[in-house]
């Protein structure tokens, strides 16, 4: 089931900041760690490719909490080139094993 979790100017989020973005995923709880995932941000909720912003679970993506089906999404420095501050983005957190795939989490994206 996909969770609307926006990242708001309540969290903090600093434009060239290593950010790391925690993700309890519903119905994970232990099978998370044999998923494939994938986490992306856009400009908006239109996705106008290409993504501004792409992690894997081979780049970027790591579960941290088997057993309760938490992934952490890193985002470094380096990231941020193509993102503004001050500006309203969409990002989604995917499950993409073939045969399963499945939106995990979504929302606007707010970087200061």
């Amino acid at each position: 089931m996909s969770e609307n979790s926006p990242v708001t100017f309540a969290h903090k989020m600093f434009w060239g900041e290593h950010k790391l973005l925690q993700f309890p995923v519903a119905g994970g709880q232990n099978q998370i760690n044999a998923w494939a995932l994938q986490w992306q941000l856009w400009r908006s909720e239109d996705k106008e490719p290409p993504p501004l912003i792409t992690k894997t679970s081979s780049a970027g993506i790591t579960v941290i909490d088997t057993p309760s089906g938490i992934c952490q999404v890193t985002l470094t420095a380096d990231d941020w080139d193509e993102v503004d501050p001050e500006v309203a983005y969409y990002y989604e957190l995917w499950r993409t094993d073939a045969g399963a795939e499945q939106c995990l989490a979504f929302g606007e994206f707010f970087v200061r």
